[in-house]
């Protein structure tokens, strides 16, 4: 596929990001880098929790809100060509629709495995593009199901006494507003 690059935008260059893959998410919008990068800024702003929330609704039995969850999950990884996310959700939207719940639970931690790559390859370059407009303040609102993927990705680290992932973890939790209620509870 032959790709006409605009450069439409001082958008940061994007290089090889984990887990995504860059040219082709590019690709598919026709190297539109400032659509791309909006793109990737949302996907990471607002699907860090995707699979707390696909977890959380399958322990409601809630098989329409999983199965929404999982395929939007899996189209906007799709577009922005994070590959792996985009086949074990279809794989996850899938089973659920066949009314597997606890097999679609089963592939959760691979997808979130693949989801936290993602995640964590694109923070450097979110943060960094926050840093150069200025200071931001917080503009998404912190849920129970944020709160419990935090936790949940807080575990490993912790655990394996690592604290580099922790720190980044802790630092996409204070890029949300907490409720009050919320903040007493955690200080």
């Amino acid at each position: 596929v032959q790709v006409a690059w605009v450069d439409d935008d001082d958008s940061p260059p994007l290089t090889t990001l984990p887990g995504i893959a860059t040219e082709e998410g590019l690709a598919r919008l026709r190297g539109r880098r400032k659509v791309y990068w909006s793109l990737l800024r949302g996907f990471y702003l607002h699907h860090q929790g995707s699979v707390a929330e696909i977890r959380t609704a399958l322990q409601q039995f809630d098989g329409p809100l999983a199965q929404r969850l999982a395929h939007t999950l899996k189209g906007v990884a799709a577009t922005i060509g994070a590959l792996e996310v985009q086949q074990i959700a279809a794989e996850i939207e899938t089973a659920i629709s066949a009314a597997e719940f606890d097999g679609a639970a089963r592939m959760l931690p691979t997808l979130d495995t693949h989801l936290q790559q993602v995640i964590v390859g694109l923070h450097p370059l979110i943060t960094q593009q926050r840093h150069d407009d200025g200071p931001q303040q917080p503009t998404q609102t912190g849920t129970t199901s944020h709160l419990q993927g935090y936790l949940i990705q807080l575990l490993e680290p912790l655990q394996a006494r690592k604290p580099k992932p922790s720190s980044a973890i802790m630092v996409q939790m204070n890029s949300l507003i907490w409720p009050e209620d919320y903040t007493l509870r955690l200080v």
